[in-house]
């Protein structure tokens, strides 16, 4: 079990481990070590649904300095990005208990399996390195959002 400890607002993500074959599992806490609310629970939804967007911005971005420069593309092409719901994300909490700490289960959607493996009988083992990565990514994305506002205004 991986130690890695990733803080993005009031939430520290932990304990990233394999979870079956196509997904993964992390604990998630408050940094004040209050209980967790569903205020919560939805922060964490939001964050999960921002994992590759960094990836994407990058992928995008290589496309468009390539097509700037020279006229030979790498092998990406712009269907590899902006692929929204990758990600499906379960957990067992409910609103009446008292947690400190919350288990989540994480594993690729039906449809983003089926991208993957591209007709490949076996999906690829789901990648807790890659997970904690993009978990890590979302703090740049935001930076970037973020960034973009305030020339923008």
């Amino acid at each position: 079990m991986s130690e890695d400890i990733i803080i993005i607002e009031h939430l520290q993500f932990e304990s990233f481990r394999p979870s079956g074959a196509n997904g993964g599992e992390f604990l998630v806490r408050r940094l004040d070590d209050e209980y967790l609310e569903q205020s919560d629970v939805e922060k964490i939804n939001e964050i999960i649904n921002e994992l590759d967007l960094w990836e994407d911005f990058i992928s995008v971005s290589k496309i468009i300095y390539n097509e700037l420069i020279s006229s030979d593309l790498n092998e990406l092409t712009v269907e590899d990005s902006y692929r929204e719901n990758k990600y499906h994300l379960e957990t067992d909490y409910t609103p009446s208990r008292e947690l400190q700490l919350i288990r989540f289960f994480i594993k690729y959607t039906t449809s983003e399996a089926s991208r993957i493996t591209r007709g490949a009988r076996n999906i690829t083992p789901f990648n807790i390195d890659d997970l904690k990565t993009k978990i890590k990514n979302v703090k740049k994305w935001r930076k970037l959002f973020q960034f973009i506002n305030v020339i923008g205004s």
